[in-house]
């Protein structure tokens, strides 16, 4: 059977860009899980920002949370100007 004829353009055309962004979607998940298991750094933080973002947590709670020079290493490491992507500790080539 041919779905396409009982389409509208714009309708193919919508259905491609959502299967298009979907599939960018699912390549940068990929690519964010290679690199949080080749970088625990970037893991923890990743998984500290949807912490944050669930359960809408704040510099108190790390500071709480975290022995006190732990806490306070990882927010300046939070605040260092870093390039895109960049980590605390890494080196730009």
């Amino acid at each position: 059977m041919n779905y396409s004829s009982k389409l509208s353009r714009s309708a193919i055309d919508e259905l491609d860009r959502r299967l298009k962004e979907e599939l960018t979607n699912l390549e940068r998940a990929a690519e964010l899980r290679l690199a949080e298991q080749q970088d625990p750094q970037l893991r923890a933080k990743h998984e500290f920002d949807q912490l944050r973002r669930e359960y809408g947590i704040d510099v108190a709670d790390v500071l709480g949370f975290f022995p006190e020079d732990e806490a306070v290493a990882y927010l300046q490491s939070l605040m260092e100007p870093h390039g895109p992507g960049m980590l605390p500790g890494s080196v730009d080539t």
